[in-house]
């Protein structure tokens, strides 16, 4: 396994660098999996569109068998957006707001990192996994764009503000997951080795993982909103 460039400090095992990132993608792929299967559950939805986000739902429960394989037995400790971003779409009003949370944002913020990974590191153990993940994934961004019209006769227009409020609010909770301080945090407590955040917020890396994952982000988001809005 090679690195083009280390987020941790030399001194750290390259091993526990990708089990870092393949675990946070881990917990994206688990947390997904439950909140579509919700979105489903809605009677009100066209079996169409059911039927695509079933589609959708075996792909990712794939997913989570793919990287609980090729991470091992040992359960590790992750940064725990999973949970926040969990309850947070529950509250939301509309499944409209939830999908642009789950395949506009979440989806995005997955493709930014198997996009990384495929930059930073070569020969990976998560190689063929990450390239077939990825590949599903660039599908589920737009699974929802046309059922949109059925969605808002079922639910009506969202505003565009909610979305935005929607977008700051998921934001952070990603923000927050992927702080330097918080990748400390996880190496000590999965492998009892001290990091400074200083280093870790200096790195090359963490500056490209970051400009990545926004730039894909993004780039989601408003494909997103523009099939919505066309729709309505």
């Amino acid at each position: 396994m090679e690195f083009k460039h280390r987020m941790l400090p030399s001194t750290v095992e390259p091993k526990w660098e990708w089990e870092y990132l393949a675990n946070e993608t881990y917990e994206g792929e688990r947390c997904i999996v439950p909140l579509l299967r919700s979105i489903v559950r809605d009677s009100r939805l066209p079996n169409v569109f059911a039927d695509d986000l079933n589609k959708q739902i075996e792909e990712e429960v794939e997913h989570v068998g793919y990287y609980n394989e090729v991470i091992g037995q040992t359960r590790l400790i992750s940064s725990g957006y999973g949970s926040r971003l969990t309850a947070y779409v529950k509250r939301l009003p509309s499944n409209a707001l939830k999908l642009f949370t789950l395949q506009g944002i979440l989806e995005g913020i997955q493709l930014g990192t198997l996009e990384y990974r495929a930059e930073m590191i070569r020969r990976s153990p998560s190689d063929s996994v990450d390239k077939q993940v990825h590949k599903d994934e660039l599908k589920h961004v737009s699974l929802s764009y046309r059922h949109f019209k059925e969605l808002q006769n079922v639910e009506g227009v969202r505003e565009l503000e909610e979305f935005k409020n929607v977008a700051r609010s998921v934001n952070q909770i990603f923000l927050d997951a992927l702080h330097s301080h918080m990748i400390a945090q996880l190496i000590r407590a999965n492998h009892g080795v001290q990091v400074d955040p200083r280093s870790i917020e200096s790195s090359l890396a963490l500056a490209y993982f970051r400009k990545q994952s926004a730039h894909t982000i993004m780039r989601n988001r408003q494909e997103f909103l523009d099939a919505y809005f066309r729709a309505a």
